[in-house]
């Protein structure tokens, strides 16, 4: 055997390798691994790199930047962006710098560790640089992932760099700038900003780039808190002429703060929409290297939701936000202010449940432990705690004394009088809550005129000081109605509008007004007209409310983008990347995935609304815009043009903390009111009643409607009947209604099931259902073009059980084959998403029989399973749809969110503002077997030449008599005021 083996070390090349093995034998071993182990493998596809940490920038001449690191006190690290697809949830990674790594712990392996931040598809590693590391000019810093599931590694690419041992002059430096920064609210005087200018151009001598930016920018936002228009075009200038490096990838960090300061300037000056823009450019830099600035940009966008009264959606994006922080790097400073702004978003909002105001308590307490608070913010947290106090029924007045004594001793000028006139407002909503009139009166007109006329006559930002006039005004308005003053409040109110108007952005979401400040004082303003004998004022009002509400604005459908490539492209990009995301997923990958999916559902809900908003808002149609109703600061409330819906409603209901009042138009145009006094407490809590007994009426399909259970549903009903149901205002008598009734439902009340209110006519027992069609306006219509031009001449599309789990899908297939045997059907398999969009647009009218499904967090998600996905919003708007029907035949195909307006009702109002004139869709869930017997009464009567409001009403007669008012009550009618389908369209699938 020896000698088998010294013959076969003797032949060719094994003996070239066997004196390769002596060699590396005798010069030591590493040389053998080297020539023993491969190559590791470079990143894989998709990943971007890029270096965090470094204090400073060395400018090559040729313009190049090199990360430059001063001193070892500053983490050093790299960063990588990944592809969803990648599973990075397992990555750790070896730092080296000059070939120099530190050990990890204790068996995780030689300088392997965990990424540092991390969030979603982003994650970072650094360390500190070894405290051991050789003096060098240049500084290489290189790393090795490793994957812990599988063992696979791969090599970063190395980063060059600069290292300056000797960190003392930039420290110095660094110090000087402190000192001037510290001085607080005296900053913003003009000796102390030149000092800050002139240590700028000092560092930038020195080649502190950054250092010098950074002072800059303190100047920039110095130069904004003075808020008047001399030191906005200053601060326009220096945000413009900012050095060409801010571009380059070694400058991220740097490029997010000057984003976030341009955006800061656009909503001074009132151009939220690219704010927003420009936000969410700043949030996906910093998240690129791990920027603290990240979280002020969070709070910004924030800042933007809460000023068009999306306070809900506010405060949902910060507690994702602090929740991050957990796993990125987030500033004390900033962690503070952001728990103060979700306590405020909390309490300004009407829909807080005590559960969400006692987290208020606790984010006011975080924000309270905060360090280095100064004076008036601290009485700013005071004032915000006396609120909270207010608005769980304590007295407001110790708290706001102890916030007093800190504003008397802080530096006058426009902040210290905005929170001066706060803690007025406050104290006066208290004494509106206890009924004294006056005292409330004398509080809220002192808010008034501390912040038009502060101390000195600085002034505010533009938002600031209308939202403070906003709450101030509407605070007078209700004294004065208090006093019996209803010409009195209706001014105060008007003026309140205006200043909303000022601070109500129309971002690129295109989000609708919900319930809120804003939204209560259309409402008051409309009860004061009504109380000043003017009622179709009050009308006009809430039509006012509807165009601010709605998802888009008259006037955009013709420009609509529909089928647009680009957008198509994007919009398919995200639902790629978001099916990375889907379940089943490991626990870890499900965590790390967590907030990138929901980054991705933000994204395409965004998506979707750009395609509806399409357009600017048009002049002269309301309080905002740039017609003749817009508002300048200081100005006189102009009371807007009126305007007239293309098909107005018969009925507008709206609720106020202490009643209802319903709206009627009469033939001859005149309004009659009906008032009835209410607890919007309480009627929320009976609204909720309501919803109990129709989610339990709905797993009821088979269920006789008993006289039991049709009582019980009319006592549960009849409060709601007594304050909408349409009778005579004067006599009380049944007041004459036509075939179709329709009814605009604002706030709260949008979930009420109109058709199954009861009533007596003639002294029986009906319900309103019978009585008339009732018909759930939309906000506003945005075509006027009469459907028979915009309904093609096709034949009806039938998709039937796309997921093959109806129990009545292959019955009702066949019962629709019958009716329309010339109709197009895609059942089970065959119904996919891109065979329904292609469907959709050639169709004379459309039946889908499928499962739906209503996402509170991403309205235009919603929508109805299909059998190889959800079939969208997005879906409707790329493709086309028909203009004459759409039959939703699901559950929560007409759910939507609460809106200030008349509501939107999911996807149902959606098409319904875009031109179908009757939409059939669910305000709840609904069993399937109600719905095939709906449906077969509904076809049966359209083809007997019925138009679809008659064939609804009769529809719902004929499941009256087997299902439980509970149940049937789901169903809806959405209409957007054209005509009716005409014969030849109902007859074409014949």
């Amino acid at each position: 055997m020896r000698a088998f083996w010294h013959r076969l070390l003797e032949s060719g090349p094994l003996r070239f390798f066997e004196r390769t093995l002596r060699l590396s034998w005798w010069l030591g071993l590493p040389l053998l691994t080297s020539c023993l182990e491969a190559p590791l493998p470079g990143l894989p596809p998709g990943v971007t790199l890029t270096v965090r940490g470094h204090q400073e920038v060395t400018i090559l001449g040729d313009g190049t930047l090199l990360p430059r690191w001063l001193g070892n006190r500053q983490p050093a690290g790299l960063c990588l962006d990944t592809p969803l697809s990648l599973d990075t949830s397992q990555w750790q990674a070896q730092l080296r710098f000059n070939g120099h790594s530190q050990d990890g712990e204790k068996g995780a392996g030689l300088g392997f560790r965990g990424p540092s931040a991390r969030a979603g598809s982003a994650l970072c590693f650094y360390q500190q640089l070894p405290k051991d590391l050789p003096p060098a000019d240049s500084l290489e810093i290189c790393a090795t992932v490793r994957d812990e599931f599988d063992q696979s590694r791969y090599q970063l690419p190395c980063i060059e760099a600069h290292w300056q041992p000797d960190d003392s002059e930039f420290v110095a430096f660094l110090r000087r700038g402190q000192g001037l920064i510290g001085q607080g609210e005296e900053l913003t005087e003009a000796e102390n900003l030149r000092r800050l200018d002139d240590l700028a151009s000092e560092a930038e001598d020195r080649r502190f780039h950054f250092l010098a930016l950074r002072l800059r920018l303190v100047i920039v936002e110095a130069l904004r808190q003075r808020g008047d228009e001399a030191n906005r075009e200053e601060i326009h200038r220096r945000l413009t002429s900012l050095p060409e490096w801010l571009a380059e990838p070694e400058a991220a960090a740097q490029a997010s703060r000057v984003l976030y300061e341009r955006a800061a300037g656009e909503m001074t000056a009132g151009d939220h929409r690219k704010a927003w823009g420009r936000l969410l450019q700043a949030e996906k830099t910093a998240r690129s290297v791990a920027a603290r600035v990240r979280l002020a940009i969070v709070l910004k966008q924030a800042e933007i939701l809460h000023l068009r009264g999306q306070n809900p959606q506010a405060a949902a994006l910060l507690r994702r936000a602090l929740e991050e922080c957990e796993h990125w790097p987030c500033s004390p400073g900033l962690e503070t202010g952001a728990h103060g702004a979700l306590a405020w978003y909390l309490l300004v909002d009407p829909g807080s449940s005590r559960e969400d105001l006692e987290a208020a308590g606790e984010h006011l307490a975080a924000q309270l432990e905060g360090s280095e608070i100064r004076p008036s913010e601290k009485a700013n947290i005071l004032i915000n705690r006396a609120f909270l106090h207010r608005r769980t029924g304590r007295a407001p007045g110790p708290t706001l004394e102890k916030a007093r004594e800190l504003l008397r001793s802080s530096t006058a000028g426009q902040r210290v009088a905005s929170l001066g006139a706060w803690a007025e407002i406050v104290e006066g909503l208290w004494a509106l809550d206890r009924g004294a009139w006056q005292e409330a009166k004398a509080h809220c007109h002192r808010a008034v005129g501390r912040v038009s006329s502060p101390p000195d006559g600085a002034a505010a930002p533009v938002g600031t000081l209308s939202q403070d006039l906003a709450w101030a005004w509407s605070c007078l308005g209700q004294a004065r109605r208090g006093e019996a003053d209803p010409e009195g409040a209706l001014e105060a109110f008007e003026q309140a509008l205006v200043h909303h108007a000022l601070i109500s952005p129309d971002v690129s979401e295109g989000l609708p007004m919900v319930p809120g400040q804003e939204v209560d004082d259309y409402y008051r303003a409309a009860r004061a007209a009504v109380e000043m004998g003017e009622a179709e004022y009050a009308w006009h009002l809430l039509e006012t409310l509807d165009l601010q509400a709605a998802e888009f604005r008259e006037g955009c459908g013709d420009r609509l983008v529909s089928g647009n490539p680009e957008l198509e492209s994007r919009r398919q990009d995200l639902l790629q990347r978001l099916s990375w995301t889907e379940p089943p997923l490991a626990p870890d990958r499900s965590q790390q995935l967590k907030p990138v999916r929901w980054s991705l559902l933000q994204a395409l809900e965004g998506l979707h609304r750009s395609l509806l908003v399409a357009c600017s808002e048009p002049s002269g149609t309301g309080t905002g815009g740039s017609g003749e109703g817009s508002a300048q600061p200081g100005s006189e409330f102009r009371r807007p043009a009126y305007f007239q819906s293309t098909a107005p409603a018969d009925f507008r209901v709206f609720a106020l903390p202490d009643e209802v009042l319903l709206l009627g138009r009469q033939d001859d145009g005149r309004i009659d009111v009906r008032r009835t006094p209410w607890s919007r407490q309480e009627l929320r809590r009976l609204l909720q009643e309501v919803a109990r007994a129709q989610r339990a009426g709905s797993v009821m399909g088979g269920q006789v409607d008993s006289s039991q259970d049709s009582q019980a549903w009319r006592v549960l009903a009849q409060p709601l009947a007594r304050a909408l149901a349409p009778l005579n205002f004067s006599s009380g008598a049944p007041q004459p209604l036509g075939q179709v009734t329709r009814y605009a439902l604002h706030g709260p009340l949008q979930t009420i099931p109109l058709a199954a209110l009861p009533v007596r006519v003639l002294g029986e027992e009906r319900w309103l259902g019978e009585v008339t069609t009732v018909v759930l306006h939309p906000p506003w219509v945005v075509s006027r073009r009469p459907v028979e031009s915009a309904t093609p001449l096709g034949r009806p599309l039938f998709v039937v059980d796309p997921t093959l789990t109806l129990p009545s899908g292959r019955g009702q297939g066949d019962q629709f084959r019958d009716l329309y045997p010339g109709a197009s059907f895609l059942e089970g398999s065959a119904a996919t998403r891109s065979a329904v969009a292609e469907a959709l647009g050639a169709a004379s009218f459309v039946h889908i029989d499928s499962h739906g499904h209503f996402d509170a967090a991403f309205p235009t998600l919603s929508g109805l399973d299909l059998h190889d996905g959800r079939l969208t919003l997005g879906d409707f708007l790329t493709s086309g749809f028909p203009r004459g029907l759409v039959n939703l035949s699901g559950c929560f195909t007409g759910t939507g969110t609460e809106t200030g307006g008349s509501s939107l009702y999911g996807l149902a109002g959606i098409l319904a503002q875009r031109g179908v004139s009757w939409v059939v869709a669910s305000h709840s869930a609904v069993s399937d077997r109600l719905l095939a017997d709906f449906n077969q009464g509904f076809y049966q009567n359209l083809t007997k030449g019925e138009g679809v409001p008659a064939s609804f009403r009769l529809a719902m007669g004929e499941i009256r008599g087997t299902y439980p008012a509970a149940a049937w009550s789901n169903l809806v009618l959405v209409g957007s005021g054209f005509s009716d389908l005409g014969a030849k369209e109902l007859t074409l699938g014949l």
